[in-house]
């Protein structure tokens, strides 16, 4: 070997945690941080700033035409719900002469040049991503496209159970049509594009642009939910055949980024090229697939593809950590996990629950839009793992224990045959106990535990000093002790090798090592 190499070898087994040009904690890093160094860094700056200003307007911009769009397609403004007998049961309408059928059965909707529309649960589905069964899913996107085609029309005859026939005009909906959830959703997307947006621009790098390919596809699939959420008979025209193959998309692409990003952050991996261009490959023609042509039994394919993505995201970050142990890749096999589970759980549920009509209705219109918030939640978590606020952490839990708690609710109405009421009680009772039980660890995981009482602090302090005292030799590792006990790191590691003045910092902050004294 030559003496270079022997260097490097010894550099590597010396400083297994690559410390070597890490910073020190010093005063001028907040001035290095606040007052750039040079006229070309302040250029960057500048530039980076007008960039994100110019693409936060166009998305912006865009959202609001697509908004327009969408507020501008026709539709009638009234609330149903399935009725026992088969048919529609009107709940509530904005036009006086359709309210007064209010609780009524509509079994047919008609026009002029198109043939008459049975009335049933499909005109209430939005959501094919989480129809189990193919037959099911043609059928229901079938009935949209021609309600939709029916809203075109100048009026539009609904007839009901042993009552005249209603003749209505179609109107345009509006922006006060699109409804309070529509709008709370699409601004979480928004907000997951700006933070895309910020964190590519803050440093345009491999790691963040994979980043902000997984929160432009969310944010994409966020958009397609908030059209789903839209109240009234009638969507926009030509979407509902779309809605399918672009959430499935949606859905493949952020699983191959994620697959990609756990193989070159927070580790690079020795095969990271492999990785994604296998991962890329696989998600880019299965998405392509599906645009093309539906795939047979298309749900359980979707679903298999994301539960091996994720297994395969969670493998890679246990490999990497084996290579070179790293904190962040800790806390990302966590989240991963967590992940892993609630999406297998959900998809559990749906299997179950597709049999009966009513359970996918519900799981399409509740569980599965708190499945997507609470990933979309993990997302905005990771940027800020280190400096994130308690209210972020909070929401992030609360979404995952709500999507347990929907899950748990279409296991007992599909596996036990409980009622919707004991269903939802028990659910809620067992989803709400695990969080108590569960808050604490689960904080703990994913951030540390909180700073030690001054008490702890001092009890800590006198328990090491009398053992140093007591065994001099090893004072190292009672340090090293103390450190776990005061700080409650994710890991804790003795580097020999190398002698440090001050305290460094590992991993952009990830880890600190602190010297120990002789």
């Amino acid at each position: 070997m030559s003496t270079a190499a022997t260097q490097r070898a010894t550099a590597d087994d010396a400083d297994p945690y690559g410390l070597a040009g890490d910073s020190t904690f010093e005063p001028r890093w907040l001035e290095q941080a606040v007052r750039p160094r040079d006229a070309a860094q302040a250029r960057w700056m500048g530039m980076r700033l007008r960039g994100l200003v110019v693409v936060a307007l166009a998305g912006c911009l865009c959202l609001f035409l697509l908004l327009r769009q969408w507020a501008a397609a026709p539709y009638v403004d009234s609330s149903w719900r399935p009725a026992a007998q088969g048919g529609l049961e009107l709940l509530g309408a904005a036009d006086p002469a359709l309210n007064a059928y209010r609780g009524r059965v509509l079994r047919q909707l008609a026009a002029a040049g198109e043939p008459p529309l049975v009335a049933d649960l499909a005109l209430l589905q939005r959501s094919p991503r989480w129809v189990v069964d193919d037959g099911q899913r043609t059928t229901m996107l079938q009935a949209q496209s021609a309600l939709g085609r029916l809203m075109q029309a100048d009026s539009v005859r609904l007839d009901f159970d042993g009552a005249p026939t209603v003749e209505l005009r179609p109107q345009a909906r509006g922006f006060a049509g699109l409804g309070l959830q529509f709008w709370i959703v699409a601004a979480l997307a928004l907000v997951l594009y700006l933070i895309a947006a910020s964190v590519f621009l803050s440093r345009p790098v491999l790691g963040n642009a994979l980043y902000g390919v997984i929160a432009l596809a969310q944010a994409g699939n966020l958009l397609l939910i908030a059209a789903e959420s839209l109240g009234g008979l009638g969507m926009p025209s030509g979407l509902p055949g779309w809605i399918m193959p672009l959430r499935i998309g949606c859905d493949t692409l952020t699983a191959g980024a994620v697959l990609h990003v756990c193989a070159v952050h927070p580790v690079r991996m020795p095969q990271a090229r492999w990785i994604g261009g296998a991962g890329w490959a696989l998600a880019i023609g299965f998405t392509a697939w599906n645009l093309l042509h539906p795939v047979p039994q298309q749900w359980w394919a979707a679903q298999a593809m994301l539960l091996l993505y994720g297994l395969g995201a969670v493998g890679v970050l246990t490999w990497a950590q084996h290579l070179k142990p790293h904190p962040f890749a800790v806390t990302l096999r966590r989240l991963g996990w967590a992940a892993n589970a609630t999406l297998l759980l959900l998809t559990l549920s749906v299997a179950l629950a597709g049999s009966s009509p009513g359970g996918a209705y519900a799981v399409a219109t509740v569980g599965s839009v708190i499945w997507y918030v609470f990933f979309a939640s993990l997302i905005l978590l990771i940027p800020f793992l280190s400096r994130s606020q308690q209210v972020m952490r909070e929401f992030a839990m609360l979404a995952g224990i709500s999507t347990v708690a929907t899950s748990l609710d279409l296991l007992f109405v599909a596996v036990f045959a409980l009622g919707q009421f004991a269903s939802l009680t028990l659910s809620l009772f067992i989803a709400l106990g695990l969080y108590a039980g569960a808050r604490q660890w689960l904080m703990i995981q994913l951030m540390g535990s909180t700073a030690p009482s001054a008490e702890r602090m001092f009890d800590s302090l006198y328990r090491v000093a009398r053992d140093i005292e007591a065994e001099p030799t090893q004072a190292p590792a009672h340090l090293s002790k103390l450190m776990q006990m005061l700080f409650d790191p994710l890991q804790v590691a003795l580097a020999p090798g190398r002698r440090l003045s001050r305290a460094r910092t590992v991993g952009e902050g990830a880890a600190l090592v602190v010297p120990l004294p002789d």
